[in-house]
């Protein structure tokens, strides 16, 4: 037996989007291997990207393309 998940209503994805957006622009890469969001909001040294970039990243990789907008990935 396959189980198929539901299909992501649009305004759902869009939030989602929106999200991801928001999360990349506050961990940018400032290129010397730190997360710059890591280090300014929580005082974290973590290597780039970081966990909560990752995420984002993926997230527009895997909806950016879907038919409710461009995709819009770094």
């Amino acid at each position: 037996m396959t189980v198929q998940p539901p299909e992501p209503d649009a305004a759902g994805v869009r939030r989602l989007l929106e999200q991801a957006r928001e999360v990349l622009d506050a961990h940018p890469y400032p290129g010397d291997g730190a997360c710059g969001g890591c280090l300014a909001g929580w005082s974290r040294l973590v290597p780039s990207p970081c966990e909560q970039a990752r995420w984002a990243a993926a997230v527009l990789q895997h909806y950016g393309r879907s038919p409710g907008g461009p995709s819009e990935t770094r």
